[in-house]
């Protein structure tokens, strides 16, 4: 027979299960088999059990383990006789195991039998008996489970009292306090939640991190105790929007879902707060892979959950949230399809009293909007409009949701006025935001969203009525909008941009300036430099820079102010390229201690090889703001302004070419010392300009030009149908000429340039024409920049040469097995440049020695570089854009990463300057290969717009390098544009197609 084992006190609810020396299930249950009935200790044999069987469901989730425990408890109570010392225990204990099976199951029975005990356990307990803090503690957190499922704000504050009792009767060493202080903060975010007072969210932190100071490092409870801390810093950053709590918070709980074991009936709650987080961060920073994440994260909760579980429809909502925003991104139909399934499913699943149900109508209805702004159909906005208007209608006064719900409603009622033109709807409309706003609190980051979308409002009404006070109003608050302190960045630009339009339509043309010059302030932010390629790519694409910067240009030019035209665009040119630029800058003149930290922190943003990019990202922001108080310093790695950045015509005239529906320009930069001079281009619009690019793009592809390879993939200059290709390049060439060019040459002529270098700086629709195709080929030595400061940072860069410098060589005949691509002219095209240098000077990499690893190494180690190979310009996601290697591809992305800093670099292959053709948006990003060699750290390239023919490469090569190294003379990056226009003038000389000679470029110095 086992021995009896000793009763233990009921608050011994931790035992380890898996301790071999503890009690077992059957040395328990023999205990109570072994002691007859009306004994005292039958009781607590009982409740032993009870608590084992308790403890166990705690570990594994099994709901009959439950069910037995509660069926012990109540034995062991029904046997106490009133007035027992134990019975308040045996009640609490009780309490705690009906509140499982409650949100386990959802019982509201069970939720009300668990708080009839726990009022009694506290009412039963004297004043100084020791477990009296936990029965408050219990009693607390029973009227905080009926308050989240009935909302009475009775429960509410009567949790906070109960809750506030257990911290205060709780010594300061004991192991229960920081549960303690975790539950009292828990009632602290309820009520924050409910009512919006940030003291009350301060108060809930203060106690959260308090609880996590307290617990062990290795406490099994940890998890959790990260959980909330992170779960409150969300909160905080959604009140105040402040970056760093977001990053706090998703660390905090990445770090609880992976200190969760598989299977723990937490994880779910776990895994859907994290994807909360990922959604917020997604939605601040634009990071495709923080929604993957995400949705990773909601389907791992929605799949770990019983089918009933009360969370369950809080997943599913999760989940829909996530899909909406995915549809938002790529505008997949699928995925706003699902997310309305997922919505209607939670909905069914939350009980019509529930106090989230508003928050799920509130979510149908925005998931039902966005279809509707893809499908325009009225029965979308029909149902968004009734989802919303029972959102708000189950909504009390007070509740911090109604604010939202408000806002949803409004820009709903707006959307229908302008569908069906019922002025009444967009009075509703403006007059729904204005009380959404009146209840905003002035420091609240959407506060800025209301009232841009109060704005909008109030111009349809002006456009409706032609009120003077309307469009007064709309401008006051777009700067009310844009001067918010805690308004995000993308929202502030919006704000700017109509600002700035409404300002020039008022005939303001000071405020005009001051919103366009507030707009690109925000770039860097926008544009963060913690974020990878892709997101700053979607955030180019989402605030349309391009069209924006031509806007300013355009304004700066109408106001005759061309210096901060000239530093405006300057800032909306290769904005992903200047960015990653500030990355290398020069740290001398700085304090040791702060250039050494910059140097490291830049360094690591740059390649790109950081495990956290957004703290290095936000370390070195705060240590530039630093940087810039101290004296002189004060424009450290700020925009350029036009005092240095005249200084690029100091080689030659630099002309920036502006496109835009209400005029097209010219702003030549033409000395060091010249005032810059504005060439207006009447003959040419933005229209023409995008007919011409289109029909660029058109022969491109249908000419299969887009691919280098030999003659015999090509349609020949003598077969039928190519006659009709030259007759295409002739009259765009003589187009550009007429209308473009000769425009430039006539200004500069009369200014005495007539020969020399030139730079070609083209904005918008201008990106893409071969403007130095269109000029005679015996005056100026043209080349392109892409950037005024990117040329300036190339003559400047020293890079000292030890004898004579290595010129590396890539030549890829094929690709390797399974790839496909010929280049049969590639080993001439070697043989060539080899026969120029001599074999001592050349690094060959040919064939299968060409894969992406060794042309790396190569390009960290040899002077100048020439790739003969195949080049790929991927439109839809230009990082992807890449040279054909033997067995692989090396990115555009990579290339971007590598600290570079060679001379010079021929590309002899495809599409490698041809940037902006596929999409209008990105067309100032120059974000080609070409491009992204100079901004890695090359100081100048040669590049083709499109695929040359194979045969040429050997030619071209040929010409270029005999010129560099005429008479074995030190090579100069300066002369390689001289180098190509001979190159070229021979391929014209010969008379050969357009197709051939044209899209050769020079870029750089």
């Amino acid at each position: 027979m086992s021995p009896t084992p000793k009763p233990l006190h009921p608050a011994a609810r931790a035992h380890n299960l898996h301790d071999q020396e503890s009690p077992t299930l059957t040395e328990y249950k023999e205990a109570i088999m072994h002691t007859p009935k009306g004994d005292p200790d039958l009781p607590a044999h009982l409740q032993n059990l009870a608590t084992y069987f308790g403890e166990r469901y705690q570990k594994l989730g099994h709901l009959q383990d439950l069910e037995n425990a509660l069926d012990n408890f109540r034995a062991a109570a029904d046997l106490l006789p009133a007035g027992h010392p134990d019975l308040s225990s045996c009640l609490h204990d009780m309490a705690l195991s009906l509140s499982d099976r409650f949100l386990r199951l959802g019982n509201i029975a069970d939720l009300e039998e668990a708080l009839k005990n726990n009022h009694a356990a506290v009412n039963l307990a004297a004043a100084d008996d020791p477990d009296r803090d936990r029965y408050l503690q219990s009693l607390g957190a029973c009227l905080r489970d009926r308050y989240k499922r009935f909302g009475h704000l009775d429960d509410l504050e009567a949790a906070l009292k109960y809750k506030k009792a257990a911290v205060r009767l709780a010594k300061s060493g004991d192991p229960e306090l920081p549960g303690r202080l975790q539950n009292l903060a828990v009632s602290f975010s309820d009520r924050y939640s409910r009512f919006g007072q940030i003291e009350d969210l301060d108060a809930a932190l203060e106690n959260y991190q308090a609880a996590l100071a307290r617990i062990p490092r290795n406490h099994p409870e940890l998890p959790g105790y990260l959980q909330s801390v992170g779960f409150c810093l969300t909160d905080r950053y959604h009140r105040l929007g402040d970056l760093t709590d977001l990053e706090a918070a998703v660390a905090r709980k990445k770090e609880a879902v992976k200190l969760t074991r598989r299977g723990h009936p937490f994880l779910p709650e776990r895994l859907h707060s994290l994807a909360a987080a990922y959604i917020d961060r997604y939605r601040r920073l634009g990071d495709p892979a923080d929604i993957y994440a995400a949705l990773n994260n909601c389907a791992g909760a929605v799949a770990s959950t019983p089918t009933g579980h009360p969370a369950q429809s809080k997943y599913l909502k999760n989940l829909a949230i996530g899909l909406r925003d995915l549809h938002q991104r790529f505008r997949a139909q699928a995925d706003i399809d699902m997310a309305i399934q997922r919505i209607e499913e939670a909905i069914q699943a939350t009980p019509p009293n529930d106090p989230d149900l508003g928050d799920s109508l509130h979510c149908l209805a925005l998931c039902h909007r966005a279809r509707y702004m893809d499908t325009r159909k009225a029965e979308d906005l029909q149902s968004a409009m009734e989802s919303f208007t029972s959102a708000v209608e189950r909504t009390s006064e007070g509740h911090p949701g109604l604010v939202t719900r408000l806002h949803g409603l409004s820009v709903a009622l707006r959307y229908r006025y302008e569908m069906l033109g019922d002025v009444s709807e967009l009075e509703m409309a403006r007059k729904t935001n204005e009380r959404a706003i009146s209840l905003t609190p002035p420091d609240h980051p959407d506060l800025a969203v209301r009232i841009h979308d109060l704005v909008a409002c109030l111009i349809c009404r002006y456009q409706k009525f032609g009120d003077p006070g309307d469009m007064k109003s709309a401008l006051s608050n777009c700067r009310k909008s844009f001067n918010m302190t805690t308004s995000q960045p993308m929202v502030a630009w919006g704000a700017a941009l109509k600002w700035a339009a409404f300002a020039q339509e008022q005939n303001e043309p000071a405020a005009c300036l001051e919103a366009y010059t507030s707009a690109f302030r925000l770039l860097p932010q926008i544009l963060w430099v913690g974020n990878p390629l892709s997101a700053q790519q979607f955030a180019t694409r989402t605030i349309n820079i391009v069209r924006a910067t031509s806007q300013i240009v355009c304004t700066c030019i109408d106001l005759s102010d061309l210096p901060l035209a000239v530093e405006l665009l300057e800032q909306g040119l290769a904005t992903t390229f200047q960015q990653m630029l500030q990355l290398k800058t020069n740290s001398d003149g700085l304090p040791p201690k702060d250039a050494n930290r910059l140097e490291y922190l830049s360094s690591q943003l740059y390649s790109g090889m950081s495990d956290n990019p957004k703290a290095l990202a936000t370390e070195r922001e705060e240590l530039l703001n630093i940087i810039r108080k101290r004296p002189g310093l004060e424009y450290f790695l700020l925009p350029k302004p036009y005092a240095q950045l005249r200084q690029v015509a100091s080689e030659g005239p630099v002309v920036i070419l502006n496109a835009h529906q209400d005029h097209c320009d010219a702003i030549i930069l033409i000395d060091p010392t010249a005032n810059p001079v504005h060439v207006a281009l009447p003959g040419v619009t933005l229209t023409e300009l995008e007919q011409q690019r289109s029909l660029l793009a058109d022969l491109i592809r249908g000419r299969d030009i887009r691919a280098r390879g030999p003659e015999s993939t090509r349609l020949d200059v003598h077969r039928e149908g190519a006659r009709s290709t030259e007759e295409w390049f002739g009259d765009m060439l003589n187009w550009l000429w007429s209308r473009v060019v000769s425009c430039i040459y006539a200004a500069l002529d009369s200014r005495g340039k007539q020969s020399g270098r030139l730079w070609w700086c083209p904005i918008g629709a201008f990106v893409g024409i071969p403007l130095h195709a269109a000029a005679p080929s015996d005056k100026f030595i043209q080349s392109y920049t892409s950037t005024l400061g990117g040329l300036l940072d190339a003559r400047l860069k020293k890079y000292e040469i030890r004898g004579r410098p290595t010129v590396g060589i890539v030549g890829v005949t094929h690709i390797g097995p399974n790839r496909e691509a010929q280049l049969p002219a590639v080993p001439q095209e070697i043989a060539k440049i080899v026969s120029i240098f001599g074999p001592r000077q050349v690094q060959k990499l040919v064939d299968d020695k060409a894969t992406v690893e060794a042309v790396k190494v190569q390009l960290q180690t040899c002077a100048w570089i020439h790739l003969a190979c195949h080049g790929h310009q991927d439109d839809q996601d230009p990082p992807k854009s890449h040279l054909k290697l033997y067995g692989g591809d090396l990115e555009l992305g990579t290339i971007l990463r590598m600290a570079l800093t060679s001379q010079f670099v021929f590309l002899s292959a495809c599409q490698t300057a041809m940037g902006g053709m596929g999409d209008a948006r990105m067309a100032n990003e120059a974000f080609h290969l070409a491009g992204g060699f100079v901004a890695a750290g090359f100081r100048g390239a040669i590049g083709t717009m499109w695929s040359i023919m194979d045969e040429d490469g050997p030619g071209v090569a040929e010409s270029v390098y005999t010129h560099l190294f005429a008479d074995g003379a030190t090579l100069k990056v300066t002369d390689a544009a001289k180098a190509l226009q001979l190159a070229t003038r021979k391929m014209r000389d010969e008379r050969v197609g357009y197709e051939r000679w044209v899209p050769f470029i020079h870029i750089g110095i």
